[in-house]
C-alpha cells in the first residue's frame, strides 16, 4: 500500500487522469443506478396466503392452515410459524432464523405448499412471497357532497390510475366498507312456496361465495 501511495506522488500526472476518469464513470452510471426515496426492504418472513371463497374462519383452520404448517413444519431454518384463519382466507407467516438465507427458505416453503395434495377443491392457488417492508410515500383523501357509493367508485378509478405509473409500486384503498347485499323476503311467498325463513337463509348460505 505504501509503494502504491508513494507511486501515485511520484507520479501525479496518472493520479490526476485516474481520478478523471472515476468521476467520467460514476456521472456516466448514475442515470442507470437503482434510486428510491423510500426502499422496500426484504425480511426474513415468508408469507402463505390462501384465498379459500365462502369458508368460515373455522373451516379455513382446519382445511387450509392446518395442513399447510404441517407440510413446512420440519423445514431447516424456520423460527416461528404464526397463522390466522379469516373469513374466506388464510395467513401463514413463517418466520426464518437470523442469519439463514431467506430465498432458500422461500423455495423450500413454495416447493412443500405446492406439493400439499388434500387442499380444498374450492380454494384458490396459494400465495407464497418474501414479506417486503415498504414506507406510505403519501396519502390522498378523497371526499366530496355524494353518496358512499360514489366515493368508492371514484376511489377505485384513481387507485387504477395511479397503479399504471411505473415509479409506483403499490396503492392500496383504506377506509371503504365492503359492500353488501340485501334480500327481503315476503311473507305471503313463503307461505305459498310452503318455505320457512331458516330453509330460505340455508339455502342462500350454501351456494353464496365471497369473491
Amino acid at each position: 500500500m505504501n509503494r502504491l501511495i508513494q507511486w501515485f506522488i511520484d507520479n501525479p500526472v496518472a493520479a490526476n487522469l485516474l481520478m478523471v476518469v472515476i468521476i467520467i464513470g460514476g456521472i456516466f452510471s448514475l442515470p442507470n443506478m437503482n434510486k428510491e426515496v423510500f426502499p422496500g426492504v426484504e425480511t426474513n418472513v415468508i408469507q402463505v396466503s390462501v384465498p379459500y371463497p365462502g369458508a368460515g374462519p373455522s373451516e379455513v383452520e382446519e382445511q387450509i392452515v392446518q395442513r399447510v404448517e404441517e407440510a413446512v413444519a420440519d423445514l431447516d431454518g424456520i423460527e416461528e410459524i404464526r397463522s390466522t384463519a379469516r373469513l374466506g382466507r388464510a395467513s401463514i407467516n413463517i418466520e426464518a432464523v437470523n442469519g439463514f438465507d431467506a430465498q432458500r427458505l422461500l423455495n423450500d416453503v413454495k416447493g412443500r405448499v405446492d406439493a400439499i395434495p388434500t387442499l380444498p377443491v374450492d380454494a384458490e392457488r396459494p400465495i407464497v412471497t418474501q414479506a417486503l417492508w415498504r414506507h406510505e410515500v403519501i396519502s390522498i383523501g378523497l371526499y366530496g357532497d355524494v353518496d358512499e357509493r360514489a366515493l368508492k367508485v371514484a376511489g377505485d378509478k384513481m387507485r387504477d390510475e395511479l397503479s399504471l405509473i411505473k415509479e409506483i409500486s403499490m396503492v392500496e384503498l383504506q377506509a371503504v366498507r365492503d359492500e353488501e347485499m340485501s334480500i327481503e323476503l315476503s311473507e305471503e311467498a313463503l307461505r305459498h312456496y310452503n318455505l320457512s325463513f331458516e330453509q330460505v337463509v340455508g339455502a342462500i348460505r350454501g351456494s353464496s361465495l365471497n369473491l
